[in-house]
């Protein structure tokens, strides 16, 4: 009875909808959100774990893939702030229905994500995951939920993870993950991802951007928020636990990327600033860059 009236109601929508307005989650895919997911996602959703990810960010990142790159080789991809796995179902939903050769790897410092997406995928030799233990106070999310502060400022320490595989990927992706490093933390970071590339790989990375365009929709109340603590390289929202928003200024971006052997090749500025800038994928700015050789 099940089946039959959620193929009605899948019928129904596919009628109803537009196009761009559809999406219909398979029920077998559904067991890939864990109870962890609704821990650190007290307003999420079914739909909300799912959508913008299969909808935006994997065609966008196999598209900008194809524009910078050979797109005739095997897919490996380093999801670098995996979370509950967004990306990473969203991949093996599309290894499952275009029978590509893609191989995924995810990096998260939430040790039940970790725990959770190793025991599901367990047997999928396509997919691994690996958590970077990092201390608390420099970790955003578990200080939020403590009501606890972080620093403003870390040795990097937990940025750097390219110990952590002996693989190279030649996708790199991340989302929201350097607006919630320190300085010293993207630098490491920057220079793990350069590490683990290979030589034509294309690293796809959001930032909050602070840079003169941004800086006069800060001034002229355009921005979806206001950034009113300047700590030196960053400007930051929440005083006591300022890695809850991390907007790292354009000049030391451009030097972390320099410093890691990495080579900006565009900026496509997110929604957040207000006025005319959206790049439609992404709310945050986007850094497209890869190994200079």
């Amino acid at each position: 009875i099940k089946k039959i009236i959620y193929k009605n109601l899948q019928n129904i929508v596919i009628k109803v909808l537009p196009g761009r307005s559809r999406f219909v989650v398979p029920e077998i895919y559904k067991s890939y959100i864990g109870d962890c997911y609704w821990k650190y996602q007290k307003n999420g959703s079914v739909e909300n774990f799912f959508k913008a990810t299969v909808t935006k960010y994997l065609p966008y990142i196999l598209k900008t893939k194809n524009l910078y790159s050979n797109n005739n080789e095997k897919i490996k991809i380093l999801d670098y702030g995996c979370g509950p796995g967004q990306l990473a179902v969203a991949v093996k939903m599309y290894k499952d229905s275009s029978e590509k050769e893609i191989s995924y790897t995810g990096i998260e410092i939430v040790s039940d994500y970790i725990n959770f997406l190793s025991n599901k995928f367990k047997n999928d030799k396509d997919f691994s995951f690996y958590l970077l233990d990092v201390k608390d106070n420099v970790n955003y999310q578990e200080q939020l939920i403590k009501n606890d502060t972080t620093l403003k400022d870390s040795d990097g320490s937990e940025g750097n993870f390219k110990k952590l595989t002996k693989d190279k990927f030649n996708i790199q992706w991340s989302s929201s993950v350097f607006t919630h490093l320190t300085p010293a933390a993207s630098k490491e970071a920057l220079k793990s991802i350069s590490a683990l590339s290979e030589k034509n790989c294309i690293q796809i990375n959001t930032w909050i951007i602070i840079d003169s365009y941004s800086k006069l929709s800060l001034l002229t109340d355009q921005c979806d928020r206001r950034l009113p603590y300047d700590n030196g390289d960053y400007l930051t929202y929440e005083k006591k636990n300022p890695l809850l928003e991390v907007a790292h200024k354009i000049e030391k971006i451009k030097e972390y990327y320099a410093n890691a052997n990495l080579e900006i090749i565009n900026i496509q500025r997110g929604h957040w600033r207000g006025g005319i800038y959206s790049n439609h994928i992404h709310y945050q700015d986007i850094i497209i860059s890869r190994p200079i050789l």
